[in-house]
């Protein structure tokens, strides 16, 4: 059977092509026709309008702190276009509201999958939240409280996953609660020291420094110091670490640097004075001694300066000022043997034996009933 004969007329500057009328659908002809365009458009604006209406209502809630109206609203929305970009950006915000970043997350991709609308926003807000919880996380770290700043770090990394120092901060701290967690440090120990920032440097180094790994301490601290020459953190952390390492020359020189930015720093000059003396510069310790001493803010008897002080003038053979340093140990702990043992031998040195005896009876006495010392 042949295909009826269609009429060909033109319509601005193209064709339509047209059935018969005789052969057509009475609801394509155009008085039907203009009707049912007509009842499609307002059927899409009424579905427009109830979608704008519910995305209105969600905002309305959400700027209004009403977030359990809000959340309910989003969900009825999205129950009904599970694609809306405005509904799917919402409910992100909510759940990171809530702290469920992983589900914000997700939400906020399926936004950006189908609109780039929020992108900017997106951007923002998860770099805000990072920002609060990673920053948080440093405070806790900080202030020692390692088990704190776990969950922060964890939802840094929740946040923005590509974020490495993020996940580094969380297996350090994880490290420092469980003490030894082979996962979090075999990842620390993969990663090349370049690609970390000074931070979490000094607290890697700080790490290793807790667990008397002085070859990590003085690689890690070396890396900062190439970028940052003088960083105190780096310094103090690195000094300590050369001691035990037996680099007795780069220790010096580190506590030197550290002096320079903390001149009244008490636990600095005594630890350089330590350092001169076991490298045998024992005037040169003298003077870190006793400026240490004259820092003390305590009202005891700084026991360590005291005690190198006279070892000092021991080794300088004035034994004046040996006893001097001794004496004054003894008045604040006269139950410590080593002290009066030290006191013992500056009175022979100066021939005093008058001295010498009490002294000797003194340390006598506290050694047969086994005193401990201080």
């Amino acid at each position: 059977m042949l295909e009826s004969p269609r009429d060909v007329r033109h319509f601005d500057g193209g064709f339509c092509i047209f059935a018969p009328w005789t052969e057509r659908d009475p609801l394509a002809s155009p008085p039907f026709l203009g009707l049912t365009v007509f009842l499609s458009l307002a059927l899409m604006l009424a579905v427009t309008g109830c979608l704008s209406s519910r995305i209105h209502d969600c905002r309305f809630y959400f700027d209004h702190a009403e977030y359990t109206k809000a959340e309910e609203c989003c969900d009825r929305l999205l129950a009904d276009s599970p694609d809306n970009a405005d509904g799917l950006f919402l409910k992100g915000r909510l759940e990171g509201l809530r702290g469920d970043y992983e589900a914000m997350n997700r939400h906020f991709n399926s936004s950006l999958d189908h609109s780039a609308k929020h992108r900017n926003r997106i951007v923002y807000l998860r770099e805000l939240l990072w920002t609060e919880r990673f920053n948080q996380g440093v405070d806790h770290f900080n202030a020692g409280r390692f088990a704190d700043a776990v969950p922060c770090f964890g939802d840094a990394v929740k946040i923005l996953p590509d974020v490495q120092s993020s996940r580094v901060q969380l297996s350090l701290s994880q490290l420092l609660v469980s003490g030894e967690d082979a996962g979090a440090l075999a990842y620390l120990r993969s990663l090349p020291l370049a690609l970390l920032d000074i931070r979490t440097l000094n607290n890697l180094a700080f790490y290793y420094l807790q667990h008397y790994d002085y070859d990590q301490v003085l690689a890690v601290t070396a890396e900062v110091l190439a970028r940052e020459p003088g960083n105190a953190p780096a310094l103090t952390r690195r000094a300590p670490a050369c001691v035990m390492a037996g680099q007795l020359e780069e220790a010096y020189d580190t506590y030197q640097s550290l002096l320079r930015h903390a001149p009244a720093d008490e636990v600095i000059c005594r630890d350089l004075a330590r350092v001169a003396f076991e490298m045998g510069k024992f005037r040169e310790a003298v003077g870190h001694y006793h400026r240490a001493i004259r820092l003390h803010a305590e009202q005891d008897v700084p026991y360590e300066s005291y005690f190198y002080l006279g070892m000092c003038y021991y080794e300088m053979e004035d034994y004046e000022r040996m006893a001097e340093s001794f004496e004054q140990l003894a008045a604040a702990f006269p139950e410590d043997p080593a002290v009066w043992r030290n006191l013992v031998v500056a009175y022979i040195r100066l021939k005093n034996p008058a001295a010498e005896e009490a002294a000797r009876e003194r340390l006598e006495g506290l050694e047969g009933r086994g005193s401990g010392g201080r």
